[in-house]
């Protein structure tokens, strides 16, 4: 597989689930026109690099074929650890697609305040409240690339992968980080970094996407697109939500929530 993407512009955006993924994704998009995020039936949600630890050659061979029809940049995504993804002796084609997507792209990594992407989560991952937000965050991490490595002490609780995925994503000397608070209020400063971090020439505005008013319509378009009968819609979020800075303020109430956080939260800083 060698050779295959030489010369091919990626863009693999990394982030945590629930960190504003899509929303820089399709700020990509919006700014750089001719840069595409790829969809296919194929492929088991979206044009995420996990979906490659299948190793399904229908899944590898339909990624290679989306990021080889043109020369244009190709967005890709990742939920992965660095260390998932940065692998070092890949071992079968579908590691080495891996391997090469990581080495040979222009690595952003969007992170978001920590409650607030606990709070989303939990709304995507039990959407009918059956668990309870306390037994949530307490409740082991289940996002394991496991073909590649064995649950680690961080994945004891969701606090903890969670800080430890943002720490890891921080101190990957060649990835450049962006919080969701800046992407969200400085959009000008934000993007003129991302533009002279992937060496692109500046823009003198720089636009946000619209988020999808009718959720249901946004679906079926989504649906749609993964089939090639319509256009990918402005929006490409799984399941979007609020986004809202602070939402966490609804579901850390009680002060035993906010002392395990804070004691399973490995990094500090104000937007974390």
């Amino acid at each position: 597989m060698s050779g295959q993407l030489i010369n091919k512009p990626i863009i693999l955006v990394n982030s945590h689930r629930r960190s504003g993924t899509h929303f820089l994704i399709d700020t990509i998009r919006k700014n750089i026109p001719n840069a595409y995020f790829p969809n296919s039936f194929s492929i088991p949600v979206d044009f995420n690099i996990g979906s490659l630890f299948a190793y399904s050659d229908r899944v590898t061979d339909t990624f290679i074929k989306l990021i080889n029809q043109n020369q244009d940049p190709v967005i890709v995504k990742s939920h992965l650890l660095a260390e998932e993804t940065n692998l070092m002796d890949p071992t079968n084609r579908h590691q080495e697609l891996i391997k090469e997507l990581f080495d040979k792209s222009h690595k952003l990594y969007v992170y978001r305040d920590g409650k607030d992407v606990l709070t989303s989560l939990y709304h995507f991952v039990h959407p009918q409240r059956t668990v309870s937000f306390s037994e949530f965050l307490r409740g082991p991490n289940d996002h394991i690339a496991k073909k590649v490595r064995e649950p680690q002490s961080f994945d004891a609780n969701r606090v903890k992968y969670w800080s430890y995925h943002v720490h890891s994503w921080l101190t990957q000397p060649d990835a450049f980080s962006i919080s969701y608070k800046d992407l969200q209020q400085n959009i000008s400063k934000t993007f003129g970094d991302i533009f002279t971090f992937m060496n692109l020439p500046s823009r003198e505005v720089y636009e946000k996407p619209a988020f999808p008013k009718l959720k249901w319509l946004h679906n079926i378009q989504k649906k749609l697109n993964n089939y090639g009968l319509v256009k990918l819609p402005e929006s490409s979020s799984v399941r979007p939500r609020k986004g809202v800075e602070g939402d966490h303020s609804n579901y850390f109430k009680s002060p035993e929530d906010i002392k395990f956080f804070e004691e399973n939260c490995i990094i500090e800083g104000d937007e974390i």
